[in-house]
């Protein structure tokens, strides 16, 4: 299960890079003006309206970035 989901979650991930200045060339160019975004910059978006949203749920963490795996099911 973990490979295929790394497979999946690799594949989204090469897609979005991909298709989305494509994308926004094209939808840009119609409205007249070309406003250039990388596919870097929509994971950046994405990455940060996540934070913020997991702020406003008040998560918190129970376990530092540090901790080691061992506790994995």
């Amino acid at each position: 299960n973990m490979v295929l989901l790394g497979l999946v979650g690799g594949l989204f991930l090469a897609a979005i890079v991909t298709f989305v200045p494509v994308a926004d060339h094209y939808a840009t160019g119609r409205a007249g003006t070309v406003i250039p975004v990388s596919g870097i910059d929509a994971l950046l978006i994405v990455a940060m309206i996540l934070i913020v949203v997991r702020s406003i749920e008040g998560h918190v963490r129970t376990v530092p970035f540090t901790a080691s795996p061992s506790g994995l099911p």
